[in-house]
């Protein structure tokens, strides 16, 4: 008995050895010897399930490391690799499950809070899988998880804790060139722009036929407002590889501000490229992409990006419209009103609609309507003034609610959630001090602001009136009705500005010195919205002189107001 106790002993310490050199193979040999059915040793069982998941055989790994917990339920080790198997699997429920169970078996054990940490990152539930993660450093500082917390740190834009991390995984491995490439991002994203410029310079002297080095020099560049620098860093990366999503996408972007629409729209196409970062969602549907050339096609477009992208594409359906049979329109549920009001001739349906695809011919994403229809200045000229149609009756009661009793009224915007351009975000104290107009103001900014709103008061004197009946994010069919109770509309990019623009008010937008395509480089004007005014920052962070530019504007227009009602 207990020679077979020492050679079964022997065998689990000479598969552990063979494991480790990765000779899988030999492991398999010593397995066939074995009748797993009637094989009732716990350890073998998760050696020989643990051998055959580095072998991606799934199938047996699943049962050899299930019958090995079925003997024995308290290994964690054992535990810990089913739930691999099943992440392998992509049944991420029962992987998770696993992991957990393996932690309470042992706390300590770095595999399953590890695995746990990744777990809770595909469940986007951040929180849990810094905690975790954290736990598995204590355990094990290795690189691994110093990158993978690095990394949840710069999703939840931690990017101080990033970098710390980053760092330490650098003294660990300090030439690693994708841990140095995270370092530089980081940088950019805690805008240190020059820094993360000299960094991607020194790594490209290192691996100059790195694409991915290049385009993130180019990212660095735009920090800095170097633009022709980031465009050559763009050109240099399509170089290496001409089919990169990333500096095709941010490349069609340059083009598009500078009025180079044919090119700028081909390049605007990578957006929907599988393996952009952020790429474009497409819904679940095989239909081909309608061109100009099918005329007699039921046309189903579906939405993409943000609500106010949506509404800034919207513009174009009515031409889209009298190019096919039947147009229907997926948009976001708050806008189906809205939009059905304003373009009866469409068919306007929630984004959340199920897509038949019997119903349709081809499909068309919103934000490549455009192509066909402005490639060059001239084509502007079709661009209609307004083409929103607010509810006029909810408008007058609004109107009352605020008591807008013939003051000349502004609604006013200051911020954005998006994460997109985080610069553009106007304090409101700053916005209210400067914007020094004999008027009534009227907020049309979701979410929480009342404590702001009282500051303002407090430091200002100037009162600014919330509508509180409406509910500015859900209902944005009231928001365009309460728009249409005010005189303009002062904001900055979002939402605001695309429902006021295209409902035909007076729009006075001001934007950050390194603006969206849709606002060009420069002038006060803009093609993509008649009535919308454009005021711009001329150095980061400095919004004094583009408000003080607006609000001349403003006070002309109120004095020339007032004595044609003279």
């Amino acid at each position: 008995m207990k020679t077979k106790f020492k050679q079964l002993k022997k065998l689990q310490s000479s598969i552990i050895e063979l494991l480790k050199k990765q000779e899988y193979q030999s492991i398999i040999k010593e397995e066939l010897k074995f009748d797993i059915e009637t094989l009732d040793d716990s350890m073998l069982l998760y050696l020989f399930g643990t051998n055959r998941l580095a072998l991606n055989d799934l199938i047996l790994a699943e049962k050899y490391l299930k019958k090995s917990i079925k003997i024995n339920n308290n290994s964690a080790h054992a535990v810990a690799n089913l739930g691999m198997v099943y992440d392998k699997q992509e049944k991420f429920d029962e992987a998770h499950e696993c992991y957990i169970n393996s932690i309470e078996i042992d706390p300590k054990h770095f595999e399953g809070q590890y695995n746990l940490a990744v777990s809770y990152t595909k469940k986007n539930d951040n929180e849990n899988a810094i905690k975790h993660f954290e736990i598995a450093l204590e355990l094990n500082k290795n690189v691994r998880v110093l990158n993978k917390l690095a990394q949840t740190y710069a999703d939840t834009e931690q990017y101080e804790n990033a970098l710390k991390m980053n760092s330490m995984s650098l003294e660990l491995n300090a030439d690693d060139i994708e841990t140095l490439n995270k370092k530089g991002m980081i940088l950019i994203s805690l805008e240190r722009f020059k820094e993360a410029v000299e960094l991607f310079k020194k790594l490209i002297k290192i691996s100059p036929k790195l694409c991915e080095l290049h385009f993130n020099l180019g990212v660095a560049y735009r920090g800095l407002d170097e633009v022709d620098e980031e465009i050559k860093c763009y050109e240099t990366a399509l170089k290496i590889n001409p089919n990169n999503p990333e500096a095709n996408y941010n490349l069609g972007l340059y083009l598009l501000r500078n009025k180079k629409f044919k090119e700028g729209w081909k390049k605007y196409e990578y957006r929907m490229d599988t393996t952009l970062i952020d790429n474009v969602k497409r819904p679940n549907t095989n239909l081909p992409f309608w061109t100009p050339k099918e005329q007699n096609s039921r046309l189903f477009v579906w939405p993409e990006q943000g609500v106010g992208d949506c509404i800034f594409f919207a513009s174009v359906l009515p031409e889209l419209k009298e190019k096919c049979q039947s147009l229907t329109c997926a948009v976001d549920e708050r806008l189906v009103d809205l939009f059905k009001r304003s373009m009866p001739e469409i068919k306007f349906v929630s984004r959340d609609s199920t897509v038949f695809s019997n119903q349709f011919d081809h499909q068309l994403a919103i934000g490549s309507i455009p192509q066909f229809f402005r490639n060059e200045e001239k084509d502007f000229e079709n661009t209609p003034i307004s083409y929103l149609k607010a509810d006029l009756e909810k408008s007058l009661k609004l109107e009352k609610e605020i008591e807008n009793t013939g003051k000349f009224t502004i609604g006013i915007c200051w911020k954005s959630k998006t994460t997109v351009e985080k610069r553009k975000n106007i304090d409101l104290i700053n916005l209210m001090n400067s914007l020094k107009i004999p008027a009534k103001f009227v907020s049309l900014q979701y979410g929480d602001v009342e404590q702001e709103i009282l500051e303002v008061k407090e430091k200002t004197g100037i009162d600014i009136d919330q509508c509180k009946s409406l509910d500015i994010f859900n209902d944005l069919d009231g928001l365009a009705s309460l728009m249409c109770a005010c005189d303009i509309v002062v904001t900055i990019p979002n939402v605001n500005q695309t429902i006021a623009s295209a409902l035909g008010i007076p729009t006075f937008l001001l934007v950050s010195n390194n603006p969206s395509f849709r606002w060009f480089t420069e002038g006060m004007d803009t093609m993509w919205h008649p009535n919308t005014k454009v005021f711009r920052q001329t150095k980061d962070g400095d919004w004094n002189k583009p408000i003080q530019e607006m609000s001349k504007v403003i006070i002309n227009l109120i004095m020339q107001l007032y004595q044609k009602q003279a």
